[in-house]
């Protein structure tokens, strides 16, 4: 039994021992029965009156927890959406190594719209999980987040600072430099879905959290 009904119980319990008490001395004294009928009538408005707000404050409970609920299930798919960066950053680092390596290359005009689209759907990811991050804020302790969760940005600059240096170490002078690009794209690739997967697990102990507490 939840804590609402139990209050219910009792509210109707105490009803129930007033309408007793109303009626005790009530019989053979008319203007006590009167009196009793008005104390009965306006018992009854009251409890009707406390059920009503209980019922009320209950609903209001369960629809908050069901907000939880779907703002932790949108901002878990959010995470997910993140995947998007390894492709964000390969296409990115193919891109500038073709356009190194022959700068006429014909397959440039293919690389460049996968590299576009890679860019969208970074984008979109990103924005998805700023909104998604911003909307469980209103749910979730801050301190309960780690690593990449406790700041919806963090995550987008460290990709940037990445693409950057790609193009750092695609336009060096070093002769090993595109094995160097590549071998940062693997070691950052790495790193990313280390990240990730850290970022899902607190998301898995959020909700474990949220169903004790509910």
């Amino acid at each position: 039994m939840m804590r609402s009904d139990v209050a219910v119980v009792i509210v109707l319990l105490f009803g129930a021992f007033l309408a007793g008490v109303a009626w005790a001395p009530a019989f053979g004294d008319a203007n006590k029965v009167k009196d009793s009928f008005e104390l009965l009538s306006f018992v009854a408005t009251a409890v009707a009156a406390v059920v009503a707000v209980i019922t009320l404050l209950a609903w209001k409970q369960q629809f908050s927890h069901a907000q939880k609920f779907e703002s932790l299930k949108r901002f878990n798919k959010a995470v997910e959406g993140l995947y998007a960066s390894r492709a964000f950053i390969r296409n990115f680092m193919t891109l500038q190594l073709v356009k190194r390596r022959d700068p006429k290359a014909s397959d440039i005009p293919e690389l460049e719209l996968a590299d576009k689209k890679s860019d969208d759907d970074w984008y979109a990811a990103t924005n998805e999980f700023a909104a998604a991050h911003e909307d469980l804020m209103l749910y979730v302790d801050k301190k309960n987040l780690s690593g990449i969760l406790q700041d919806s940005r963090s995550f987008s600059s460290y990709c940037f600072g990445v693409k950057l240096k790609i193009v750092e170490l695609s336009y060096g002078e070093q002769k090993t430099w595109d094995t160097d690009v590549i071998s940062f794209q693997l070691s950052s690739d790495i790193y990313i879905r280390e990240m990730l997967k850290d970022a899902r697990n607190n998301v898995m102990d959020l909700r474990k959290n949220f169903v004790v507490r509910g």
